[in-house]
């Protein structure tokens, strides 16, 4: 158990952890009202901060905290709550053993359906926490904020995964407003950020904050009062002695395909990494991606169809050198207000570039994926396949047959693509709603069977003069036969799109004249 100089018990932590629980300290005289944590993945800075929230509700008489995250299930599913609850305030409460305990255990509540958990603290009142989710991007993602947070006050928010995220600075405005408890000194208030340098580096408002503001000297007497309270902390890879020797080589072998890659989430830099990259903004192979890449368990989760799954999809981007197919399901998950939303797994790929295998042997090679998966089943599974449009009027030059065609005599009749929808401005659509999917934990990637997508999701590069992609990317064909997939399977999601860009413009135009909208 150790005991610190003063004799009292704190928590096992490395030197950088533990530094950041005395930067969020009540007591300590240097306490910055807004502290960024920044540093590779890996470093252990999310843990120092769950520390120092876990430091905040026992020191804090009726302290009102807040974790505030993308997602509810980035968080609760394997994330910040569930270390949180599992290993940080269990480590509190049973090795410290000092009066830091539960007041009502992790709850759902019943006026809000938020996560919540109440606990004792050394003032003797009530601490309580809660944990908070913006679904939607971008500035639809920034009205969601404002309008949950209005009104609100808080003495903790710790703000997760900020610089993947967050874009606007407006938002760091919105969470000033709310560090306003009642009675507590303004220096006891902590917004805490945790951080991996973002895509776009120094010209990210993080950065332009943490880093240029906080240290500049020659700046607007009226940001001096913002800068005084700005605090910083970078954490290292190497800052976190609990990572193996072979933890550490395969972080390194992990990014040896992309510098900009390796230089954010290996070395911590704020460099601008790839901003073309399609999914840039909202990829993330830590949570996309089953199993999680890097070291497991023994036994670790794999992707796998549902329980008494009766139908699987094909998605196909059939061309004469270059193809591109998915294996996936569909299955569903419940919102908050009971809605069912559909989830995309992807289980399996087949990609040949600059390939000279024939059409037919590529369908020999997707039969065999079918196999394979159909013998998982328990009971019979029907296959619908899908392609673009161009599939089914394309002719090959080698056998004067549609590619379609092909491909369903290949497969013995087994085969028979059906087109997803394709009209002007349906590329972009379908890319807008893989983000969305993605944005919104509801779509999930086999890191056992798709190594190629996963790769294509990282690196795809947008096309020139505002090209939705680049179409000599070696990367577009399997994710062109994504999109295929999704958008057939999701239909009345895509045109949700083209209605709600639809309202958008009349709200613009004030409701009259005509409205344009690229279909």
């Amino acid at each position: 158990m150790p005991i610190n100089a003063a004799g009292y018990w704190e928590p096992d932590l490395s030197p950088k952890q533990a530094q950041t629980l005395l930067k969020c300290h009540p007591d300590n005289p240097d306490k910055k009202k807004f502290f960024c944590l920044s540093g590779p993945r890996r470093s252990g800075k999310s843990v120092g901060a769950l520390h120092a929230l876990a430091q905040h509700l026992w020191n804090t008489s009726n302290a009102q905290a807040c974790i505030l995250c993308p997602s509810i299930s980035a968080a609760s599913d394997s994330g910040l709550w569930t270390t949180l609850v599992d290993t940080v305030l269990p480590e509190w409460f049973n090795e410290g053993n000092f009066g830091f305990a539960y007041l009502k255990e992790p709850f759902v509540s019943g006026a809000t359906k938020k996560l919540r958990l109440e606990t004792t603290n050394r003032h003797g009142t009530k601490s309580t926490l809660m944990l908070e989710s913006i679904r939607e991007p971008g500035d639809r993602g920034l009205a969601e904020l404002e309008k949950k947070v209005k009104g609100r006050m808080f003495d903790f928010v710790l703000w997760s995964e900020v610089g993947s995220w967050v874009h606007s600075r407006r938002a760091f405005d919105v969470l000033i407003e709310t560090l306003r408890h009642p009675g507590l000194p303004a220096k006891e208030h902590t917004l805490l950020l945790d951080t991996n340098p973002a895509d776009t580096g120094k010209a990210h408002w993080i950065y332009e904050l943490f880093y240029d503001l906080r240290t500049a000297e020659d700046i607007d007497p009226a940001l001096e009062g913002l800068r005084k309270q700005l605090d910083l902390l970078e954490i290292m890879v190497d800052d976190n002695p609990y990572l193996t020797e072979e933890d550490r080589d395969l972080l390194k072998a992990q990014y040896l395909h992309s510098e900009d890659l390796a230089a954010r989430y290996l070395r911590g830099e704020w460099v601008t990494a790839n901003t073309n990259a399609v999914f840039g903004d909202t990829f993330r192979e830590k949570l996309h991606v089953i199993p999680t890449p890097g070291p497991q368990e023994e036994d670790p989760e794999v992707l796998v169809p549902e329980p008494g799954c009766a139908q699987l999809f094909t998605a196909w981007d059939p061309g004469q050198v270059n193809h591109g197919v998915v294996l996936f399901e569909k299955t569903y998950k419940e919102t908050d207000d009971g809605k069912e939303l559909p989830v995309i797994k992807v289980l399996d790929e087949v990609e040949l570039i600059q390939s000279d295998l024939l059409l037919d042997e590529v369908t020999e090679m997707v039969l065999e994926k079918m196999a394979y998966w159909s013998g998982m089943m328990d009971d019979d599974v029907m296959w619908t396949h899908i392609s673009d449009t161009s599939a089914l009027n394309f002719k090959s030059s080698m056998t004067g047959l549609y590619q379609a065609q092909v491909i369903y005599e290949a497969s013995n009749g087994q085969i028979a693509l059906q087109p997803a929808q394709k009209k002007s401005g349906s590329v972009s659509q379908q890319l807008d709603l893989v983000r969305k999917l993605l944005f919104n934990d509801r779509l999930y990637v086999s890191g056992m069977h798709c190594p190629r997508l996963i790769e294509a999701m990282k690196a795809l590069p947008r096309g020139k003069n505002r090209a939705p992609v680049d179409r000599n990317s070696r990367y577009k064909h399997i994710v062109d036969a994504l999109r295929y997939g999704v958008s057939f399977v999701c239909y009345d999601e895509v045109s949700r799109n083209i209605y709600e860009q639809i309202r958008e413009r009349k709200r613009a135009s004030g409701g009259s004249g005509l409205v344009q909208v690229a279909f």
